[in-house]
């Protein structure tokens, strides 16, 4: 038998070159993995990789990077790049930040996200209607910003969160049975007051007339001239 020859075939590889991806306070993922570090990688010459900025990217929170472009111009998001030298690829960003508008009633205006050092409006209604004789008065923002005005504006110059403070009011339905009998103080009629201020109303019979009691919500409440309650719900006085 004639000896076996064995053959090895041999390809050569091109030189390797130190190419550097700068995410620059973002993330980019190189070849589908994440860094947020400045990382070196000795990559072979003429082969292609993948960079793919994450824009949105929360480096913390409230705030993200919203890719722009790469240090050379280009703005490719993902970039495919084919290894000829050394180089650096630098990503670089915009900053966001966001705005939080917080408001138990209403519909807040003006929530979501801001480029760093602009001016973002926001604001709410004055007032909520309820169905149910109650009603919500709006007072004050507080938070990252303090003031009375029911819209303004804040620089966002970082995250920022805004809370809408509402006062709750009442009504309060004020009447004479009969109609004819005499007046009372405040006048007959509705209106609406704080939750948790204390009302005062006092009667005064017309000529022909004496008052017997007071009358809440439909029952015999109590016989004294002058009728005070501290406010926790919407009712009905009737001065009898």
């Amino acid at each position: 038998n004639s000896p076996n020859t064995l053959t090895a075939e041999m390809t050569a590889q091109g030189p390797g070159y130190s190419v550097t991806i700068d995410p620059s306070g973002g993330q980019v993922l190189v070849d589908g993995v994440p860094t947020t570090s400045v990382s070196t990688f000795n990559w072979q010459a003429n082969t292609i990789h993948l960079l793919d900025p994450d824009s949105g990217y929360n480096h913390k929170a409230g705030s993200r990077r919203i890719f722009q472009q790469w240090s050379d111009g280009n703005k490719d998001d993902p970039r495919s790049v084919t290894v000829t030298a050394g180089v650096t690829y630098a990503a670089q960003w915009k900053t966001q930040h966001r705005l939080k508008v917080v408001s138990p009633f209403g519909i807040p205006q003006g929530d979501g996200w801001y480029d760093e050092g602009t001016t973002a409006s926001f604001g709410t209604v004055t007032y909520v209607e309820h169905q149910n004789r109650t009603r919500r008065i709006f007072q004050q923002w507080s938070g990252d910003y303090s003031g009375s005005p029911a819209s303004s504006t804040i620089v966002m110059d970082g995250p920022k969160t805004v809370t809408a403070e509402w006062e709750t009011r009442y009504e309060i339905i004020i009447a004479v049975s009969p109609a004819n009998a005499g007046s009372t103080n405040p006048p007959v009629g509705s209106d609406h007051y704080a939750s948790g201020s204390t009302i005062i109303v006092s009667q005064t019979p017309n000529s022909g007339f004496t008052f017997s009691k007071w009358n809440v919500n439909g029952a015999d409440s109590t016989n004294v001239p002058t009728f005070v309650m501290t406010l926790s719900s919407p009712f009905t006085l009737t001065a009898i």
